[in-house]
Formats: structure tokens, sequence, C-alpha cells
């Protein structure tokens, strides 16, 4: 599974880390930053530069980008 390009851009930029250490294993446990009001700000992002909507009910468990890029694919597909 490749992660889309914008997708690292958006966490890179969100979370003030360098896009080469953003990777499918990235998650909310490696990142102190990621709590969960930064979890709804990035996700708010996400939607906005993708053009999706997240189900809600899939929020609280999409927390590592493998998840997100995942979701991201069902969406576009």
């Amino acid at each position: 599974m490749q992660i889309d390009p914008k997708l690292i851009m958006i966490i890179a930029k969100h979370f003030n880390l360098k896009q080469k250490d953003i990777n499918l294993s990235t998650s909310k446990d490696l990142i102190e930053e990621w709590d969960s009001l930064e979890h709804i700000k990035l996700i708010l992002e996400i939607e906005e530069e993708f053009k999706i909507k997240f189900p809600l009910d899939i929020v609280p468990y999409i927390t590592s980008v493998k998840a997100i890029q995942n979701e991201i694919e069902k969406l576009k597909a």
C-alpha cells in the first residue's frame, strides 16, 4: 500500500514533522501531540483537502496513517 503524498503532507504539517518520517505505521501512539483534539482537527483537515467525509462511527478508530489511507481509498472508490 502506498501513502498518498497529500496525506503525508497534511500529517507532517499538522504535527510539524518531516515528511520522510511519515509511514504506514505512524500513529497516535507514536506522536505525542496526537491527542483527541488534534485527532479531530487532523480528520477535518483531511476531509477538506480530499473532499471526503469520514463516517462518524469510524473517526475514533482511524488513528494511524495506514487506517486513514485505507478509509480514504474506500471513500474515493
